[in-house]
């Protein structure tokens, strides 16, 4: 019987810990995630960035919202 709570013990052990890894490295995951910009128009990672809240992966994505509605509350009006 002790040998069976023994092993209960451990492979409790183990699956705690490895729950901790995985809650680890989903907060990092998250963490890095929050510092990156995302394309208002296709939600890829954004590297143009037009103004204060509004970033773009492309000019293509910059152009066509451009177009459909950022002109009209742009406050960076070229």
């Amino acid at each position: 019987m002790d040998c069976m709570q023994m092993e209960v013990d451990k492979i409790t052990n183990d699956h705690n810990d490895h729950l901790k890894r995985l809650f680890e490295s989903h907060n990092q995951q998250i963490s890095e995630t929050k510092k990156k910009q995302w394309c208002y128009n296709c939600e890829q990672d954004a590297i143009y960035h037009c103004c204060w809240n509004t970033a773009y992966c492309s000019q293509t994505c910059q152009q066509q919202h451009w177009q459909a509605e950022h002109k009209k509350v742009c406050r960076r009006k070229r």
